[in-house]
This record gives structure tokens, C-alpha cells and sequence, in this order.
């Protein structure tokens, strides 16, 4: 058993090799063993495809990233603070998702947008009593990466000394968008009262208090 796990090891190790690495005294040999080998079926069998153009044409020229303000029943703003500019220490070790998600419906990915502001608007719901927000305002930021040239001169950057700019503002209606309001049954879950039902009639709401003077009756009350 211990042959065969290390033949099977060796083998998928040199089809690796031959299969990825864009060495020009390699192609030869790769050409050579490709049938024997079976190296391009092996490849494709096991989800190996060669492909070195990650930065083709151009690598990035900017940082993006997603600014997500809540709009409460009030109409005032507040930043539910889910942006990943200014979260990340530089260097870093472990890598955020976070960063990836904020970068694809920035930059790529809008049809993302509705999915992402409904998300903000159930969370607020969530966080706050069940109390239901009347808008997620999607903000597009972005930082200019410097040119090579630029970052040669200065020995390099800090991404947080980029000036960030802001555009691209897009605003959800939590209680059209799709997925934007708590169901009852998420609700319950969270300890939160039902939502109200409306198809019950609310009571009229009392006359405003007029500011036509009364006038005294005849016998003087």
C-alpha cells in the first residue's frame, strides 16, 4: 500500500510539474511524456488547469472597497462600519474575505449590490430590536495605486496613506429590496416580535388640536 501511495505521490507531482511551470527547457520533455504520461487527460481530470495571465493584461490600479451607511426611519445616516478600508494592519498574515467580498461589488461584480444591501438592512433589523430600517446606501471608496516608477522612487507605500475617494452611491429601500426585511420565523429565532401585520387596520389617529381661538358662549363660559 505504501508503494502505491508513493508512486501515485511521484506521479502526480511530476505531471504537476511538467503541466504548470513555464520553463522553456521543460516544453521538450513535457511534449515528449505528454502521451505516455497521459499529463494533459490527468490535468484536466483532476481540476488542474495551466494558466499564468492573474495580472494580464494590467495589474490592479486601484483599491476597492464598500462603504455601507443605514438609513433609519428618521432618515438619518449612520455607517454600519462593515468597510474593510482601515481594518487591515499592514503586514498581514492571515487574509479576510472581507477584503475580497468588498473589492467584487465595488469594483466587478454590481449584480452583487442588492444581495449585499439586504444583508445590511436585516442586520440592522437584527441589532436593533427589530426595528426595521428604511434604507441601505451603498458607497463606492477607492484609493489610486502609484505607479511603478512612483513607488520605486519613494521605497514603496502604505496603503492607508492613500487619499480615499468616494462615488458610485446607490440607495436600497429595505422594504422593496428582495430579502431586506427579517421573516417571522428569523425573527423568533433572535427573540424578536413578529412583524405587524398589515392587513390590520390601524385606529385613526386623533385629531390635531386646533389653533382657532374658542369663542366664549353667551353666558360668559
Amino acid at each position: 500500500m505504501a508503494i502505491v501511495l508513493s508512486v501515485l505521490i511521484a506521479y502526480h507531482a511530476v505531471t504537476l510539474l511538467l503541466h504548470t511551470v513555464p520553463v522553456p527547457a521543460l516544453r521538450a520533455v513535457r511534449a515528449a511524456l505528454d502521451r505516455p504520461l497521459a499529463i494533459s487527460a490527468y490535468s484536466a481530470l483532476n481540476g488542474n488547469p495551466r494558466g499564468w495571465g492573474l495580472f494580464a493584461p494590467d495589474a490592479n490600479q486601484a483599491n476597492y472597497f464598500m462603504k455601507v451607511l443605514i438609513e433609519d426611519a428618521s432618515g438619518r445616516r449612520r455607517d454600519l462600519q462593515v468597510d474593510f478600508y482601515g481594518r487591515r494592519t499592514y503586514p498581514y498574515l492571515l487574509y479576510d474575505r472581507l477584503a475580497s467580498l468588498n473589492r467584487r461589488v465595488a469594483q466587478s461584480d454590481i449584480s452583487l449590490r442588492p444581495v449585499y444591501a439586504a444583508w445590511a438592512c436585516r442586520r440592522w433589523e437584527r441589532t436593533h430590536g427589530g426595528e426595521p430600517a428604511a434604507a441601505a446606501v451603498l458607497i463606492r471608496r477607492w484609493t489610486r495605486i502609484p505607479a511603478p516608477e512612483t513607488a520605486y522612487a519613494t521605497m514603496g507605500y502604505h496603503p492607508m496613506g492613500l487619499d480615499p475617494n468616494e462615488d458610485q452611491e446607490t440607495r436600497f429601500d429595505c422594504a422593496t429590496t428582495p430579502g431586506g426585511r427579517l421573516p417571522d420565523a428569523l425573527r423568533r429565532r433572535f427573540g424578536l416580535p413578529p412583524q405587524p401585520d398589515p392587513t390590520v387596520a390601524k385606529p385613526p389617529a386623533a385629531p390635531a388640536p386646533s389653533d382657532t381661538p374658542v369663542e366664549p358662549s353667551r353666558d360668559g363660559y
